[in-house]
Parts: C-alpha cells; sequence; structure tokens
C-alpha cells in the first residue's frame, strides 16, 4: 500500500516472490532532512543507473530523447513557457480538470486525471478528446485543458 494525502494506492505483482529482497519493505523518508537527498539520489541510481541528468536548453534528457516544452497560448500567463524536465507533470486545475504529461522512453504521454461533472470530459489534443487511455503526444500538437490551450513541442 503506497499512502499520498488522503489516497492510498495498491501495488499487486502476482509474479513477485515473498523471499524477493531486491527492495526495501517499508521506507519512511521526511522532507527536508539530508536522509532524504541521499535516499533520493540512492533511489534515482539504483532505477536507472545509464540516466544523464537532464540538462536545460532543449539538450537530450535521459535516453537522449529531447526535452519536451509546453508554450502556454491563452489565458492570463499567454507566452509563457514550461520545460518539462521532470518525469510527470501535473496540469489543470483540481476540482475541473486534471491531467498529466509523462516522459516515457517512447516519448512524452498526456493522460487524463479528473474532470467536474461525470468525469469524462477529456482534455483535447488537436480539437479531439483524448479519452481514458494515455495518449502520446507529437511535436505542434495543441492542447487543450481547463480552458487553457497550450502547444507541445520536443526539440
Amino acid at each position: 500500500m503506497i499512502a499520498i494525502g488522503k489516497h492510498e494506492l495498491k501495488y499487486v505483482n502476482e509474479l513477485a516472490t515473498a523471499d524477493d529482497d531486491e527492495f526495501e519493505k517499508t521506507m519512511i523518508i521526511k522532507p527536508g532532512s539530508a536522509s532524504a537527498a541521499v535516499a533520493a539520489e540512492k533511489a534515482v541510481a539504483s532505477a536507472a543507473p545509464a540516466a544523464a541528468p537532464a540538462a536545460s536548453g532543449g539538450a537530450p534528457a535521459s535516453g537522449g530523447m529531447p526535452l519536451g516544452r509546453l508554450t502556454v497560448l491563452n489565458g492570463p500567463i499567454a507566452g509563457k513557457e514550461l520545460e518539462l524536465t521532470k518525469a510527470l507533470i501535473t496540469l489543470g486545475k483540481p476540482g475541473t480538470q486534471v491531467a498529466v504529461i509523462s516522459r516515457r522512453p517512447q516519448g512524452y504521454f498526456l493522460t487524463h486525471i479528473e474532470s467536474d461533472g461525470d468525469g469524462k470530459r477529456y482534455p483535447t489534443v488537436n480539437g479531439e478528446p483524448i479519452g481514458p487511455k494515455a495518449y502520446q503526444l507529437k511535436s505542434g500538437d495543441l492542447i487543450e485543458l481547463a480552458g487553457i490551450k497550450m502547444e507541445f513541442s520536443s526539440s
């Protein structure tokens, strides 16, 4: 079980064995502690030993994949650019519409998380709703989420 705020996630792996001790059973890390930074570095190093740190300026992220970027096209922050340097970026407004952009080895994917009403008001890409599944983004895609239009690009 993984507890995040008021949410609990249960991970089930039917192929795992009881004597599989590749990972620690429970790890508690207090934010801001020196041990948190050490544990995070250790976890990242063990999870992806060949990954290089992401560079700025559109340089390739880990795995040689180009760094993605969103440009806001309307609203109060029109013109602002957001570099997608993290593996997971949450976008939108809770209670209205929320989605995430995840960086995977195959590219960047937009996934619907929640929306108001019946929960089926999906973000649109190039004017079409993405539906419940992850949508692979391509450079030049126009995303609309919670009334905000953004352009995705990867260099």
